[in-house]
């Protein structure tokens, strides 16, 4: 789990602004974003999928939350954007994830290697 955390933390600070920024405008396999209340949503990801959120972040001032979710079988991930009124998104989701072993201090993923 630990290697999938630090796996998803990479993606999702940039996936997670982009959404929250409003620059994520469809959900590549849904053709949009699946919206409705939070709560409901959270539910239906507990539900179906036993899915739990494992990072969140907040935008400055708090007004919109990307989330990641991930279930505890490393089945199924979701990304969620919500805001203060209590409405949420689900952006991208998917399965079949893989985790990416995290670089030592000061060295670059294998995965990098020739990268800018």
């Amino acid at each position: 789990m630990a290697d999938v955390v630090t796996a998803a933390r990479v993606y999702l600070v940039a996936a997670g602004a982009l959404a929250v920024a409003g620059l994520v405008s469809a959900a590549a396999d849904a053709g949009g974003p699946i919206c409705g209340a939070y709560t409901r949503l959270a539910a239906e990801l507990d539900r179906y999928f036993g899915e739990a959120p494992i990072f969140r972040w907040p935008t400055a001032g708090g007004a919109h939350v990307a989330e990641f979710w991930y279930s505890a079988e490393g089945r199924t991930f979701s990304i969620l954007a919500r805001d203060t009124a209590g409405r949420g998104c689900v952006i991208s989701s998917g399965h079949h994830v893989e985790p990416v072993a995290a670089p030592a201090p000061g060295e670059r993923g294998a995965e990098l290697e020739g990268a800018p």
